[in-house]
């Protein structure tokens, strides 16, 4: 066997994936009507069904969708021992019983999976050489598209219809679609088509013989019948106990089966389709696999059947916090309580919620009256073990822990936890030998991964690198303990190894978006800011609710001077309540370098109150208000922040400006020759005190502290201009030009920088030369060509008199 029937062959699991390979393929223009049928007709079946005495029962279509393989309505197979399908391209007819065994002559046919939600199944029909039709979603139908129904209808073979999409309906997660076509009796599992062949659904009820409209049931989901849907039950199978759904639903969630937990909600609700807790668990599912509108969806359903059902209230708390809106998440746990006053779930809920807002006293008190009601349940004494761990309370955090385990929570991820409190306690052999029990090589590596984030968040490097490296040895793949050894190595000030590491952490899982984060800090260290910014963006891309992913972000940003990107970055930080101080300062400073002072000075006033003596924000919020024009108010935030940290030279920089503009110049210049001593490589200090001394008229100490800045960075255009100003008032007049000049060559329309050109020239007695900036000046702004002339005039140059006023 070969070619895409023999591929398919290879496994049932293979079908729903590869076998439409072999699929009639579509147009891609669209097809008269009878070329449709032309087209899809062979794959068109009848499905006749019998009972145990050979009597005919029902009458149905049916269509190829997979090689050997016919979907169906269910109702057309309920109730039969046999099973017939007739193909309109050859008459042939071929049928088996329920049990694939007795009754069949040439070609084996079976009932082998069913939706029965969707009253869809599949058949198996061993040797049917039809080519399966193209599917087509649903979501992709215009209303009053043109369609076309073919069926088997009333038993006279196959027929077509023409007609018209015209409404389409969601109903529990599945596509309803109502067309014009007429659809007959004996069509129910026939076709509906598009105008290039594809399968739009299969037809399935009359909604009334007045109005001509007509149910079919979207080819949505059809090719997944065989890996996803259920088997039918044996014939007189004696109906079995009714399933433990809401128990059943619990095992599924603790052992995070969503995919399972999804199909349990759906078999629940077929059962009990008024049932709200079905609804919840349904809503779970879909949102722990990211299907948050359909979630919300089956949340609103279960709590219009019972709006007194608290459990959906704190569901709907859940999804509402992951979209990020936190004030209606409250309202819904505030009524779960008001419904069951004594109810845990919501104080976990709040609990973890105080977690993430850092308010940990407020989260210890919430998550000891959770487990004081629920005393039972590992997740609450998880969630207090994970609260005390963040107070630094990590004797009581194992204590929780090991209460969790003791319950039955026997997932690795909270032995991980413990280990973790242990090895903080110092206690590393108690973490290693008794948090995890000793057995695979990767829950040893785990044990040892655990252990060195304890040593390295109690800052033992040594101890921390070493544990790392042991989970390695036992698990090269472990991309959580190179993302360790990585951060171990950065704090080592080891950043090209430490850039090796991350590369390994994200090897071995692309997703880790922590890895990812580290790597852009470092890359941002390596001297590599597109790299780092790309890791940056991809991480909060992936991860959009991490914090540290957009602080790494931010920080980045403001590197490059990108600061509109800064702003949305610690704005993210922000919104997600993961503010320090210190991103409140750099979102302050953001905010001021894009011209929202305000918005700044308000963001910096927050910081304050948090931390008053960090001399980074004192230093930004000066700046802030000196830009909104309070020098006094700046000098004084200086001045804190140079007894602060008397070694800080930007502090010593900013002060010694701030005492330059409000004419301080002795004191000024004694604070920038303290920051040029501190930094000798700092260039804005060396600026400032060469305006400052050519401020004082002090222009040869003026020239030497500007000419330092220029050769420490180039691009310094204020250095420049400063200097050119310095070389001029010293009667260096082509010295003044090579400055002026320069600057001109990036920034043309610089009025300084024309008006000192055409004082140089002037100078030379270049009265052409002179003439052209002057003329550039001019037109630029009329009034400052104006002053230069008057003071070209006093300064003694005699050709200034020609220039035009």
């Amino acid at each position: 066997m070969t070619g895409p029937t023999a591929a398919c062959a290879l496994s049932t699991m293979l079908l729903a994936l590869a076998c439409f390979a072999g699929a009639l393929p579509a147009t891609g223009a669209a097809l008269s009507p009878e070329q449709v049928f032309a087209r899809v007709s062979p794959a068109v079946v009848t499905v006749r069904t019998f009972d145990d005495q050979g009597a005919e029962i029902a009458q149905g279509s049916g269509v190829v969708v997979a090689p050997e393989q016919v979907a169906t309505n269910c109702h057309v197979l309920r109730e039969s021992s046999l099973i017939r399908v007739e193909t309109a391209a050859t008459g042939a007819a071929v049928g088996v019983d329920k049990e694939g065994k007795a009754g069949a002559p040439a070609l084996a046919s079976r009932w082998t999976r069913s939706d029965a939600t969707r009253d869809v199944c599949l058949l198996s029909v061993d040797g049917l050489r039809a080519r399966p039709v193209a599917l087509r979603k649903a979501d992709s139908l215009v209303v009053g598209e043109r369609v076309l129904a073919i069926g088997n209808a009333l038993g006279f073979g196959l027929s077509a219809s023409a007609g018209l999409i015209v409404a389409t309906q969601m109903a529990d997660g599945n596509a309803r679609l109502v067309t014009s076509a007429a659809v007959s009796p004996g069509s129910s599992g026939g076709g509906l088509f598009d105008l290039e062949g594809r399968l739009i659904g299969l037809t399935t009820a009359i909604l009334g013989t007045g109005q001509r409209l007509n149910l079919v049931l979207s080819a949505d989901g059809v090719d997944q019948l065989q890996v996803r849907g259920q088997l039918p039950a044996p014939a007189n199978a004696v109906p079995g106990p009714e399933p433990r759904w809401l128990a059943d639903g619990d095992a599924l969630t603790v052992a995070a089966d969503w995919q399972g937990l999804e199909a349990h909600a759906r078999r629940w609700i077929g059962s009990q389709p008024t049932s709200a807790p079905a609804r919840v668990v349904l809503a779970r599912a879909l949102s722990e696999t990211g299907r948050r509108e359909e979630a919300a969806a089956a949340l609103d359903a279960a709590l219009e059947l019972d709006p007194h059902y608290a459990n959906g209230w704190d569901q709907k708390a859940l999804l509402l916090d992951g979209q990020g809106n936190r004030s209606a998440a409250r309202a819904a746990l505030v009524r779960s309580l008001e419904l069951m006053p004594g109810g845990a779930t919501p104080r976990r809920i709040e609990a973890h919620w105080l977690l993430q807002a850092r308010r940990l006293q407020e989260a210890r008190e919430v998550a000891l009256l959770a487990v004081r009601l629920d005393a039972g349940n590992a997740g609450g004494w998880s969630m207090l073990g994970a609260i005390d761990d963040a107070l630094g309370r990590h004797a009581d955090a194992a204590r929780a822990y090991r209460v969790a385990l003791r319950l039955g929570q026997q997932d690795p991820e909270l032995q991980q936890k413990l280990a973790r409190s242990l090895a903080q306690q110092g206690k590393s052999d108690d973490a290693r030998t008794g948090a995890v029990p000793q057995g695979s090589s990767l829950s040893q590596a785990q044990t040892w991964h655990t252990i060195g984030s304890g040593e390295l968040a109690r800052g033992r490097l040594g101890p921390a690198q070493e544990a790392f490296r042991k989970a390695l040895e036992l698990a090269p793949e472990l991309s959580p303990a190179w993302n360790g050894l990585g951060t171990t190595l950065t704090r080592l000030d080891r950043l090209a190894d430490a850039e090796k590491a991350y590369d390994k952490a994200l090897q071995f899982d692309p997703r880790n978006v922590e890895a990812r984060a580290n790597r852009a800090n470092v890359r941002r260290g390596l001297g590599q800011p597109a790299a780092a910014l790309e890791d940056a963006r991809q991480a909060t891309s992936e991860a959009p609710r991490e914090a540290h992913a957009w602080r790494v972000y931010g920080i980045v940003s403001i590197e490059q001077r990108n600061y509109p990107e800064a702003v949305i970055a610690f704005g993210k930080v922000d919104e997600l309540e993961s503010s320090t101080p210190d991103d409140l300062a750099s979102l302050g400073e953001s905010l001021a370098a894009v011209g929202q002072l305000p918005e700044a000075l308000a963001t910096l006033r927050r910081a304050e109150k948090q931390d008053p003596k960090l001399p980074r924000l004192q230093i930004i919020i000066a700046k802030v208000l000196g830009n909104s024009g309070d020098t006094a108010g700046a000098l004084g935030y200086l001045e804190r922040a140079v007894a602060a940290e008397p070694s800080n030279a930007v502090a010593w920089s900013s002060k010694g400006y701030a005492l330059m503009r409000l004419g301080r110049l002795p004191e000024a210049a004694d604070a920038l020759e303290t920051a040029v001593r501190l930094a000798p490589d700092l260039v804005n200090a060396w600026v400032n005190l060469g305006e400052t001394r050519m401020r004082q008229g002090k222009l040869g100490r003026a020239i030497e502290a500007l000419e330092k800045a220029v050769a420490l960075n180039p691009e310094a255009l204020d250095g420049r201009l400063y200097l050119a100003q310095s070389y001029l008032g010293s009667r260096q007049a082509a010295k003044a030009r090579e400055q002026s000049t320069a600057v001109l060559a990036r920034m043309p329309d610089q009025p300084a920088g024309l008006g000192i050109l055409t004082m140089a020239y002037l100078m030379e007695g270049n009265e052409t030369a002179a003439a052209q900036p002057y003329a550039r000046l001019r037109a630029i702004d009329p009034n400052a060509a104006r002053t230069l002339k008057a003071q070209a005039t006093r300064a003694g140059l005699s050709l200034a008199t020609r220039l035009p006023d």
